[in-house]
């Protein structure tokens, strides 16, 4: 996954993106399912500096924050996350990352 992450990174720019979807969200989703929840709330940070309001990344963020025990900043990024989804009309939760 890191390979992937790394390999999506190096294609040029374009829009819409070349990509089905960051892959940079599976690595999150995967080490959090494995017990590295810091370095899970690390990958899904650095998508966010990609893509300040993607739902999907502000969910796993919040997710990895709380596997942490770090509620405050787990609040604060689940409320970013319903603010950026409110206008989704399909429902997201951590295991569809």
């Amino acid at each position: 996954m890191r390979a992937a992450v790394k390999l999506q990174d190096e294609i040029p720019y374009s829009e819409p993106p070349p990509w089905f979807y960051p892959v940079r969200e599976s690595l999150g989703a995967l080490l959090l399912r494995h017990g590295s929840p810091a370095e899970s709330a690390t990958v899904f940070t650095d998508a966010l500096r990609l893509s300040p309001n993607d739902p999907r990344a502000l969910l796993g963020l919040s997710a990895a924050l709380s596997a942490q025990g770090r509620k405050a900043d787990a609040a604060a990024a689940k409320a970013r996350f319903a603010t950026a989804g409110k206008f989704s009309d399909v429902p997201l939760s951590v295991q569809d990352l």
